[in-house]
């Protein structure tokens, strides 16, 4: 993959190919979000499982993006306050009122949320809504403003090391988040009270950098790397039958007995891998073609429906409540597709485009 010329804008030189990365990403994401609502006694739940965890590569990938635009910017001029300032700025109001909002209609929301639990006093609610528990995507936000909080650090080690020396960190990096999160899984394969690091993780659920550290600093090292002139292979054809293969076994791994665990898993990385090697074969293919230009628009300004998506999969999922499990799935995408397209044309006069950035380059 080649980099964008510019990483901070949308509308300024881009990687198409990246986009269509991230595009198909964030379709990885509303899939996850939608299979979710199906009961665990329907007999759909194993398919929506698997969809689920075909899906997770959507976090990585976006992170990993993230650093690899870090990397490049680092390679070019010192990663200073006014780096991290500008992103909070363009990040933070949207998020914000996002997250307010789906406080606000957490208990239309099957009901019993902790947010809205008699015994939760307010302040830990107002400390509840600031980490996004009323809504299952926000948690990457806040990894993120995590991992943006310490980009001056990551910038300045990235500039002083060699090309080399930094695809060798992006290597370690993942190997490292890997053998953490194969810690995790070991603990909770037990049976026993986690302790330590695996039950800081497993009680903050993915919500500090901690738990994505691997695919930030693997996507800063890969960006560094092609910024000191170096290059990767280019996309076989055969990269894409053999990466969804992979991905495939990958997905179609068994839970833990305790909770479906792929999040807190080795698993996590594997998916994510496999990605990489059948969604470049894929973008490179579909760039030149109108299905890759929607995507690459889709990926392009990607905060509206990131933050947007699951309030329109509930009103949908809510407005067909006795319907059966097909059918609301169908009214809920749609929802999704309809909500999308409407907030996408609001959100910029609200919050400008540059909120974009979030998961930009």
């Amino acid at each position: 993959m080649s980099a964008p010329t510019a990483p901070e804008l949308p509308s300024e030189g881009r990687d198409q190919r990246v986009d269509v990365l991230r595009g198909l990403a964030l379709c990885g994401v509303i899939a996850i979000h939608l299979c979710a609502r199906i009961p665990a006694a329907d007999p759909l739940y194993a398919a929506g499982r698997f969809v689920d965890h075909l899906g997770r590569f959507g976090v990585p990938l976006f992170l990993g993006v993230f650093g690899w635009g870090l990397g490049r910017a680092a390679s070019r001029a010192p990663i200073g306050p006014a780096w991290v300032f500008g992103r909070l700025r363009a990040v933070v109001p949207a998020y914000l009122a996002w997250a307010l909002l789906y406080a606000a209609v957490a208990p239309l929301d099957g009901g019993g949320s902790s947010l809205w639990d008699p015994r939760v006093a307010w302040p830990a609610r107002f400390g509840l809504t600031l980490f996004g528990y009323g809504a299952e995507q926000l948690y990457y936000m806040t990894a993120y403003f995590g991992l943006l909080l310490i980009g001056p650090l990551a910038g300045t080690v990235l500039a002083s090391v060699s090309g080399r020396t930094a695809l060798a960190l992006a290597t370690a990096g993942l190997v490292a988040n890997a053998a953490l999160l194969g810690h995790v899984q070991s603990v909770v394969a037990t049976g026993l009270p986690p302790t330590g690091v695996a039950q800081f993780l497993l009680h903050t659920e993915a919500r500090t950098p901690l738990h994505w550290f691997g695919f930030f600093l693997a996507g800063a090292g890969l960006g560094r790397y092609l910024a000191a002139g170096s290059h990767l292979p280019q996309p076989r054809w055969w990269w894409l039958p053999l990466g969804l293969s992979l991905h495939t076994v990958v997905a179609l791994r068994p839970p833990s007995l305790q909770f479906d665990d792929f999040w807190a898993s080795p698993a996590l990385v594997w998916a994510a891998l496999a990605f990489l090697a059948w969604g470049t074969a894929a973008a490179n293919r579909l760039a030149p073609h109108a299905v890759g230009r929607w995507l690459g628009r889709f990926g392009a300004d990607s905060l509206p429906t990131y933050l947007g998506h699951v309030l329109w999969l509930r009103l949908g999922w809510w407005a067909t409540a006795d319907w059966p499990t097909v059918p609301r799935l169908v009214v809920a995408l749609g929802s999704v597709v309809a909500g999308n397209w409407a907030y996408g044309r609001v959100h910029p006069r609200i919050f400008t485009r540059r909120s974009a950035v979030v998961t930009s380059q």
